[in-house]
């Protein structure tokens, strides 16, 4: 059983920060519009179906409309719809802690949600039903087919999802490994209907280890091996916690700034 769409209470799309205010602590599912412009690098190529100033981009539901509908606020690596929107504006992500997404640097977080709250809007309608909100969702999203959910039903869910997985695999820093260098719990293995990103090639990360490793030993700073080596310098601290981790460089000898 799902509801109707027709029959929803959707107030008219405001942009993001009034829409949010107005949300309240229910079940429900929310709607996001393009409301302004997409930057001029957006990558979104001319075979795609264009999407102009008031066509609907993403659809989501919540337990909590108050607390869920707010992505404009969100750090990236909590909303799907900022790492959709991340990729395709060409932002550099950022493996952060123990968190299962990347994040953004801090410069672009600041840059993703000021764009948002600028060129964004949103609708939202509380369903009294937690099941009836997720079977109103997945049929919205079924005949509707918004650009940025990553369904894979249409070229351009499919071009999203490809820049998203891109982006992940592009993330500075390593997943493997906690602040302290230590290795974090195993994940959990992804359902069968998600699409796992390809894992970065083993043998140019072992190259770069290697010579980071090298450099290390010669005394170079943090900030000279990562230009060298061609990575970001927190990259550069990744790889000498796991060389100390893995023993292959002594724990006790520190010469990174």
């Amino acid at each position: 059983m799902e509801a109707d769409d027709g029959a929803l209470d959707w107030p008219i799309a405001e942009p993001c920060e009034k829409a949010w205010a107005a949300t309240p602590t229910l079940p429900g599912v929310y709607k996001w519009f393009l409301q302004g412009n997409f930057p001029s690098d957006f990558d979104w190529p001319p075979p795609l179906a264009s999407i102009k100033p008031g066509d609907l981009i993403y659809i989501g539901r919540a337990t909590s409309l108050r607390a869920r509908a707010k992505h404009h606020k969100l750090p990236t690596s909590k909303s799907t719809l900022r790492r959709a929107l991340a990729a395709l504006m060409g932002l550099q992500a950022e493996w952060q802690g123990s968190s299962a997404h990347p994040g953004l640097i801090p410069e672009h977080e600041k840059t993703l949600t000021n764009w948002m709250t600028n060129n964004l809007a949103m609708s939202f309608s509380p369903i009294d039903s937690i099941s009836l909100t997720e079977s109103t969702e997945k049929s919205l999203r079924t005949s509707l087919h918004p650009p940025l959910n990553r369904d894979g039903l249409t070229p351009e869910q499919e071009h999203t999802t490809a820049a998203a997985a891109a982006m992940q695999r592009n993330a500075l820093g390593a997943r493997g490994l906690g602040k302290r260098g230590t290795p974090k719990r195993p994940e959990r293995p992804p359902s069968p209907q998600v699409r796992t990103p390809a894992a970065p090639r083993k043998d140019t990360i072992a190259e770069r280890m290697a010579l980071t490793k090298t450099l290390y030993e010669e005394g170079w700073t943090r900030s000279q091996i990562a230009e060298r080596v061609g990575v970001h310098s927190s990259t550069v601290g990744d790889y000498i916690a796991k060389l100390r981790y893995g023993g292959q460089i002594d724990p006790g000898r520190s010469r990174m700034r």
